[in-house]
């Protein structure tokens, strides 16, 4: 049994579900990317899936920046995923940066704190200079990219910050904000055939699905 605890991501959890039983058992929890690393810096599980933003793990603050070689661990570079706004279809409101998301009567619904994608959108929020407390919505929390776009779909918010996946699958607007890469980090003494299954297998569809594409650390 390999115990992983890995931020939500469609694809990876897609490509868990198909790997057959017999080939080795992955016990997945999802839950926010810094949650996910604390548990594997203590010993609290197996591996750890997690994601900074446009940051590496070295440039990222604690405990991003222990997931390193001097702690015996590997930061696998698993893949890049495209990040933006998901919006309503033919966006309505009109939006197109982040500042439009505080015009009066935006409404939107956010990431749970500790999660590479809320964290994301703080430093973005702090770099364009906007407050959190003038975007309405800012408090409300959903923890899946598809719970986020499945509020927008239904029009129970008008804008959140999501996976290209996402959107496709239900039909939303989608302005990039950029990519960022997602990790996938152990023990350099883990000897897991299943896990080297897993990384093979999610590089393969990564390489080949709309909104992903292979690392560029892993290329070189």
């Amino acid at each position: 049994m390999l115990t992983l605890a890995a931020s939500h991501d469609p694809l990876l959890i897609e490509v868990l579900r198909e790997i057959p039983a017999e080939h080795g058992q992955i016990r997945l929890s999802v839950m926010g990317s810094s949650t996910a690393v604390k548990l594997l810096l203590d010993d609290g599980v197996d591996a750890a899936g997690f994601h900074c933003g446009a940051l590496t793990p070295e440039q990222a603050d604690v405990p991003f920046s222990g997931v390193s070689s001097s702690a015996g661990l590997v930061p696998c570079p698993l893949f890049e995923r495209e990040q933006g706004l998901l919006l309503a279809p033919g966006n309505p409101l009109g939006i197109r940066t982040l500042a439009d998301l505080t015009a009066e009567g935006v409404r939107y619904v956010n990431r749970q704190p500790g999660s590479g994608t809320r964290s994301w959108f703080d430093r973005m929020l702090a770099k364009a200079g906007l407050s959190p407390d003038a975007i309405q919505g800012y408090a409300v929390e959903e923890f899946t990219h598809q719970a986020v776009a499945a509020m927008i779909a239904c029009g129970a918010a008008d804008a959140g910050l999501g996976v290209r996946v996402a959107a496709e699958r239900l039909g939303l607007d989608f302005p990039s904000v950029g990519w960022e890469t997602y990790y996938l980090a152990a023990s350099r003494s883990l000897a897991s055939p299943v896990f080297d299954e897993l990384v093979a297998a999610v590089r393969v569809r990564a390489a080949e699905t709309t909104g992903y594409r292979l690392s560029r650390e892993h290329k070189s």
